[in-house]
């Protein structure tokens, strides 16, 4: 049996993870290293160079799953999987994977059969809207989006669009220890303010864009987001007050307006099951929810 040397997330790492991230296979929202390098306190996160492929392991409250080998083709696949599962056998836990795509399913079925029974995981399925739609929000189906953007507009046609960088810094930290206070706090909530705060301290070193919208000089609002590849964005984080009507739609359109006029899909992630959330996203119209599944070993 070969151990797996795992390495904890380093900033130093992302060249080495963009090697395998920025081949423009993957289109879903962890396909990226600042979502590794955001999360990996909360999901003690760890990875390993196993076979040429890349390994990441995550252990969330006890229960740990890698997500599939990046890098894994037909030839490699399947030595890849029983290193993995000899990796458990070692903490004396069950095989369990996450963040499953289609083409990894069909790596599983292909070169291993019969021996893993899959679920899909709906909270995880990420939504991914054409860029167009976001930007322009044409037609009948968002016309309550393009009402709410009228009525702020009449109420705050003076306001200002700016990139997050560091001249503006210390005023989005503020405004972050702003919405966080006001929301009721849970392990949620702390665990994605540090996240965000992590990612902020170094938007030099990461590939990461942002944007703010200030009324009357106060920041009331703040998105997050980096290329994923060509083709496709994904939004990492997107804040605003939500007393103010049409401020969430504002962001969003103008984000993707201003930043992403070249991506033909925005990938604005999962919903984690919050119903909440689910609305709010599905209410922009997904061309697609990018489905992902779960592996556990048969009995």
């Amino acid at each position: 049996m070969v151990r797996i040397q795992f390495q904890t997330v380093r900033l130093e790492d992302k060249p080495f993870f963009d090697r395998f991230f920025r081949s423009g296979q993957h289109h879903n929202s962890e396909c990226t290293f600042t979502y590794y390098y955001m999360w990996r306190k909360a999901g003690n996160i760890r990875w390993a160079l196993v076979d040429d492929c890349l390994c990441i392991l995550l252990d969330f409250m006890g229960k740990p799953f890698f997500f599939p080998p990046y890098g894994a083709t037909e030839a490699n696949f399947a030595g890849v999987i029983k290193k993995m599962e000899e990796y458990f056998q070692s903490v004396h836990k069950p095989f369990y994977m996450r963040g499953i795509t289609k083409p990894f399913l069909e790596l599983f079925q292909s070169r291993l059969p019969e021996r893993f029974s899959f679920s899909r995981d709906r909270d995880s399925w990420d939504y991914v809207y054409l860029g167009a739609d976001l930007s322009e929000l044409t037609g009948r189906r968002y016309s309550k989006k393009r009402n709410h953007i009228n009525a702020f507009l009449a109420m705050h046609g003076n306001y200002c669009y700016r990139p997050v960088g560091r001249g503006n810094l210390a005023e989005c930290l503020t405004f972050l220890d702003r919405w966080f206070s006001s929301h009721n706090a849970n392990r949620y909530l702390e665990k994605e303010k540090e996240a965000i705060l992590d990612i902020m301290e170094e938007l030099d070193s990461l590939d990461i864009q942002g944007a703010v919208i200030e009324i009357n000089g106060r920041i009331e609002a703040m998105t997050l987001g980096e290329a994923i590849n060509d083709t496709t964005a994904v939004i990492h984080a997107e804040k605003a007050n939500p007393d103010i009507r049409g401020l969430y739609p504002l962001i969003n359109q103008q984000f993707c307006r201003r930043q992403w006029p070249d991506k033909l899909y925005i990938n604005r992630e999962e919903d984690m099951g919050m119903s909440g959330l689910r609305k709010a996203k599905e209410s922009y119209y997904p061309f697609q929810l990018l489905e992902k599944y779960t592996a556990q070993a048969k009995e």
